[in-house]
């Protein structure tokens, strides 16, 4: 099982880890193994599932908490899904909450499960730009392209407004913020 997950079958496995788990339930190796596959394959709550399960397990049948070692790879996936959640938080910040910047964002790292989100959002901060870091390489598709497009087809008031917000430094603003930007007054 370990060559298996280390060569990166870990969806596969996890089906076959969690057969073996209910045959011998106190195995601890096998149980790291199917809290490994999961994390692996990006199933972070499964994972803790699995922990929670020999826990309660060991708890019940022996009055035994996991060992050291099982112990510490929980707190490693803790460790890394908390990373994540702050990597997902900076990640919807560099594309300003935009719909289409997120949906490439989201393809690149489904496309990349190797790269951390944290990663994804480094690149994201280089100087750059967020929209280069977020090309795509098709035209149709690409956010510059995009954002390009829909500047040429705005009539120039609302096309300058639209400029000017884009370099507004909040994530949020109002219709009294917009009309501030476009230098005239909102009623």
């Amino acid at each position: 099982m370990d060559l298996e997950l280390a060569l990166g079958r870990h969806r596969e496995l996890t089906g076959e880890l969690r057969t073996l788990t209910s045959e011998w339930p106190l195995r601890e190796r096998l149980a790291a193994q199917l809290m490994l596959a999961p994390y692996r394959s990006g199933r972070h709550d499964e994972a803790l599932d699995a922990y929670r399960s020999l826990t309660r397990r060991l708890a019940d049948d022996l009055g035994l908490d996991p060992s050291p070692a099982v112990a510490a790879l929980h707190e490693a996936i803790l460790g890394h899904v908390g990373e994540g959640h702050a990597a997902v938080g900076e990640l919807i910040g560099q594309c300003a909450r935009l719909p289409l910047a997120l949906a490439i964002a989201a393809a690149r790292a489904a496309a990349r499960p190797a790269l951390a989100l944290a990663q994804l959002a480094a690149e994201l901060r280089q100087p750059v730009g967020p929209l280069d870091a977020l090309d795509t390489g098709d035209h149709a598709t690409s956010l510059r392209a995009v954002f390009s497009w829909s500047l040429r087809t705005m009539p120039a008031g609302p096309a300058r407004l639209f400029v000017l917000l884009g370099q507004h430094p909040g994530p949020d603003f109002d219709a009294y913020a917009a009309a501030a930007l476009a230098g005239t007054t909102f009623e």
